[in-house]
């Protein structure tokens, strides 16, 4: 399939269905711009602060901020992960919307589950 923005809805691992406090989620945005301390993650963390109606993705029933916060904790004590973050962070740029968001966490969740 060609449509990059097909999906049939069903993700193999189900997300508990958890809110993160928006602070938790700054505090998060913070850590991760001090941890990197790179362009490209400053211009993501502006994007995900601020055009806050994309961190909800409808599609799956699921919030970016949630995921963003979950993944960030586990990856940050694992340097084995740290690149694979930072790559699928970065590449939000390449695919703004609420499923390209979500969908690059997810990935990352499933290799923690």
């Amino acid at each position: 399939m060609n449509n990059t923005h097909y999906y049939d809805g069903k993700w193999e691992i189900k997300i508990p269905d958890i809110k993160v406090n928006h602070d938790d989620f700054i505090k998060c945005i913070d850590e991760i711009n001090l941890f990197f301390k790179c362009c490209q993650v400053y211009k993501v963390s502006k994007l995900v602060t601020t055009d806050l109606e994309n961190n909800w993705d409808p599609s799956n029933n699921i919030s970016f901020e949630y995921l963003l916060t979950f993944v960030w904790n586990k990856v940050k004590n694992n340097s084995d992960l740290i690149p694979l973050f930072k790559e699928q962070y970065t590449d939000i740029l390449k695919g703004t919307c609420s499923q390209g968001r979500t969908t690059r966490m997810y990935q990352i969740y499933v290799l923690l589950s």
